[in-house]
């Protein structure tokens, strides 16, 4: 309505309003780097810094960080951000903003949040991916692995049935591809390390029928097996 007056606007004491702020605040001098104002969780996080250099009370640098990007909030009026690790292992998101007091003077306003937890949270869970399409790997490889094996078992297999009289042919067959010869033992150790990797549990005590060769492997996954039965 014309000539109405407008309802008074409440006011706030800025300062109350950064200490009830759960991450660190800083109000910042950019022509020193000196810190001006903490709220109250950067001095229970940090202790009271005021009056020293920011890159030297929080970076622990001797000159501003190569990190800062206040040079940047300063000269654009924009909210500048960077993701800083430090020598602790201590990951921090830092926020700077350029703000104007009423009396004329510019200052900056850092944020900073600790995102340490977080950033360990996403490690992990690229570390368990990671794993997770290594076990896929290896799972896959042993059934190929078997596969593989099964024609070779089954063609010595055969060979020494149809040549059981002539000794000088099987017996080099037996020490290879037999029960205890050197291919079938590493093979079998290769499939059961593929298979551990990828999760599976290997069975070895499954019964061997007479005239077959199996290889039993029993979990959740599907089940991989070789299995030769002569003619």
């Amino acid at each position: 309505m014309s000539g109405a007056e407008l309802p008074m606007r409440p006011s706030y004491d800025p300062q109350s309003l950064l200490n009830a702020q759960p991450v660190m605040v800083a109000v910042i001098d950019p022509a020193s780097y000196t810190i001006q104002f903490q709220n109250e969780t950067g001095l229970q996080r940090l202790g009271d810094l005021s009056g020293r250099s920011c890159y030297e009370a929080i970076a622990g640098c001797p000159a501003p960080c190569a990190f800062c990007k206040m040079p940047q909030a300063l000269s654009t009026g924009e909210v500048t951000v960077n993701e800083v690790c430090l020598p602790n292992k201590q990951h921090l998101l830092v926020q700077w903003s350029k703000a104007v007091t009423h009396d004329g003077r510019t200052h900056i306003i850092e944020t900073i949040t600790d995102v340490t937890a977080h950033k360990r949270l996403e490690e992990a869970a690229q570390k368990a991916e990671k794993m997770e399409a290594l076990s896929r790997l290896a799972g896959g490889m042993a059934h190929d692995i078997n596969n593989l094996l099964t024609v070779i078992l089954c063609a010595s297999e055969h060979i020494t049935h149809r040549m059981e009289s002539s000794e000088s042919v099987v017996d080099p067959v037996r020490q290879i591809f037999g029960d205890d010869g050197q291919c079938g033992q590493g093979v079998e150790w290769l499939v059961d390390e593929a298979l551990e990797l990828s999760g599976v549990q290997v069975d070895r005590d499954q019964p061997v029928g007479a005239g077959d060769r199996t290889s039993s492997y029993s979990a959740s996954a599907p089940r991989y097996a070789i299995v030769c039965t002569a003619p």
